[in-house]
């Protein structure tokens, strides 16, 4: 069963705020709802940013996503997209169980909205990590994975949207 790697550092992850969780599965049947069910998804090309800032940001701060800066405009994505996008990313077969350690070049991000409920997802290219924030159990949750480049490709044709 492929396992997450966090999206930080160990030791930043330790603090009491914040927990990770290594079972993909648990981590995307966590999620499943939302996702799926979102009444708003929002997409956004994000900046790179440090891992402090991002733990400090994520699912707290509008001009983030997954605690990344938004950069430019946050867009909104048909339900029909963000269908088919959640397919991609919500399968734990399409993550690799391998650790690679890369710089992220850029980033597309995904808000998607249920009620008061939120759960962000960003994608980093070269390095194809998909990142989560979520709260799980009443506890904010940050998880990481290699996502495969088959199912990356919805994913990285949101960065030329013009709608």
């Amino acid at each position: 069963m492929p396992k997450l790697f966090l999206t930080v550092f160990l030791g930043v992850l330790s603090s009491s705020c914040a927990t990770a969780d290594t079972d993909l599965n648990k981590i995307l049947t966590a999620e499943n709802d939302v996702v799926n069910n979102a009444t708003k998804v929002e997409v956004a090309k994000l900046k790179p940013a440090p891992a402090e800032s991002v733990m400090k940001n994520a699912l707290s701060a509008p001009y983030t996503i997954a605690g990344f800066p938004i950069k430019g405009e946050l867009k909104s994505l048909s339900p029909e997209k963000a269908k088919a996008i959640a397919q991609d990313i919500l399968n734990a077969a399409h993550y690799a169980d391998i650790m690679q350690r890369c710089v992220n070049a850029s980033l597309i991000g995904i808000r998607f909205t249920k009620g008061k409920t939120v759960v962000e997802f960003a994608y980093s290219q070269p390095c194809q990590q998909a990142f989560w924030a979520m709260n799980i159990d009443g506890k904010l949750n940050f998880a990481s994975s290699v996502l495969g480049p088959d199912y990356s490709k919805a994913i990285i044709n949101l960065k030329g949207r013009r709608d």
